[in-house]
This record gives structure tokens, C-alpha cells and sequence, in this order.
């Protein structure tokens, strides 16, 4: 059914990996009249993980195109975007003119933690946190469903919820509104770092179980942009914790 109607669309919305199994695969699909192509979380899609897939994508599109890229970490990368063929490319920062890089009520705290302790950290910091709203990153799916089970049967005195990739969009969509009305611990892996808005305010976002301890400060636009995370969770999110290991 997709194949049969992907060549009669105006606008085409997809992943990158799912495109290129059509430009291989699908009779008659073209892309030689293509006007526009748009990036949205242009440094993930640029990173080393879709670069394969990225270079066939672009090697197939014409060059004469208009080319937007969404992102809160941008890059300015000379190789990236001489992949994407631009050319003097414009940049446009929607927080360009602001004083600092994170909100000024931002409070951000790191922490040395030896891996083999950072579990009872955690555990000690939702302890004494049993009234605040706490959103927690780990760096896959399978750390999420382990520290929420193991968390739930030691029974910490506040509701506990996960949020990871593999859930169905309507389970995951039921989970992010309830965090959003109440007290609350929610584990998730970057699914929540993107895309979601955080409309009521989040005291506490712990980071510390990235495969980079730096990704931690990008979710608060430490690195390269003004707001990544927190523009979503707004100007009244009052703690930031990160929990580095030092390698």
C-alpha cells in the first residue's frame, strides 16, 4: 500500500532509513524534482551512525534545492555541510540575542560518582526529593526497565514511570501526561529530551549514564545552543543534576 501511493505525494515525511529503502527499492520513485529537503534534529541525523545512509540519500537528490536543518545542537560543521551540498548557508538561532546559555534560575550541580555507586546515589537522591518532579536519563532501554523494576520493589515513597522507545506511541503519550500532572520519578532514555514539552514544571532532571558525560549539558544547551531540554520544560525548572564518571 505505501509503495503504491509514495510516488503521488506532495510532502514526504520518513526516516532516513525507511527513504533510502524506497529510492533502492520502489518502482519509478523520483526524486530528481525535489525543492526542499528538511532535517529536523539535524545533529542527530548527521552523526557518524546515519552517515551511510545520509551520503546515498543526498548522492540521489538534485543539487540545485533548498536545504533546512532543525536542531538545538546545530552543527557548523565544514564536512557535514558540504555532505548536505550547501552553500553559504544561512544560520538562525531563535535564543541568539540572550545573555547566557541556559535560564538564569537554572541551578546545575555535577557530581563524581563511581559507576559501581551511582545506583545508590540515585536512590538516595529520589529519597530526598519524595515532593519533586524528577525526570531521569539512562543511555538505553534495557537501564530504564531495570532501574525502574528494581526502584519499584524497593518502594521509594513516590510513583514511579518509564519512557523508552519500544513502548507504543499511545502508552508512551498516556506516561508523559501523567508525569505532567503530579509528583513523580519518570526514567527514560532521549525519547524525552526531544520533542516533548514539558508544560508543567520539572524540579529535577539527573543525567549521568550517557555514553558521553558532556551529552548531560547538551539536554541544557551547555555546549552549542541556548536551550535544548529545558526550552521544552520552561524557565521554572529550578535543578539540574548531572552524575559524571570520570574515565
Amino acid at each position: 500500500m505505501e509503495k503504491e501511493h509514495v510516488n503521488a505525494l506532495n510532502i514526504l515525511v520518513c526516516t532516513p532509513g525507511r527513504l533510502l529503502q524506497h529510492m533502492d527499492e520502489t518502482p519509478n520513485f523520483d526524486c530528481s524534482q525535489l525543492q526542499v529537503l528538511v532535517l529536523d534534529e539535524a545533529d542527530r541525523i548527521l552523526d557518524v551512525g546515519f552517515k551511510k545512509t545520509l551520503n546515498a540519500i543526498v548522492a540521489q537528490l538534485p543539487k540545485r534545492r533548498q536545504t533546512l536543518l532543525f536542531s538545538a545542537t546545530q552543527t557548523k560543521s565544514i564536512q557535514d555541510l558540504a555532505r548536505l551540498s550547501l552553500k553559504d548557508p544561512e544560520y538562525i538561532s531563535v535564543h541568539e540575542d540572550a545573555e547566557t546559555a541556559t535560564p538564569n534560575r537554572l541551578q546545575q550541580t555535577a557530581m563524581i560518582v563511581p559507576l559501581e555507586q551511582k545506583l545508590d546515589m540515585l536512590w538516595s537522591f529520589v529519597k530526598a526529593h519524595l515532593n519533586s518532579k524528577i525526570l531521569v536519563f539512562l543511555s538505553s532501554c534495557k537501564q530504564v526497565k531495570f532501574v525502574f523494576e528494581a526502584f519499584k520493589k524497593l518502594r521509594p515513597g513516590v510513583p514511579l514511570k518509564c519512557l523508552h522507545g519500544r513502548m507504543k506511541q499511545e502508552k508512551r503519550m498516556g506516561i508523559y501526561s501523567q508525569f505532567c500532572e503530579s509528583h513523580s520519578v519518570l526514567f527514560s532514555t532521549d525519547v524525552a529530551s526531544r520533542g516533548l514539552d514539558f508544560n508543567k514544571a520539572v524540579d529535577w532532571v539527573v543525567q549521568g549514564w550517557s555514553h558521553s558525560t558532556l551529552s548531560g549539558w547538551r539536554k541544557v544547551g551547555f555546549q552549542k545552543s541556548p536551550y535544548s531540554l529545558l526550552r521544552q520544560i520552561q524557565k521554572d525548572c529550578s535543578q539540574f543534576l548531572v552524575c559524571c564518571q570520570l574515565y
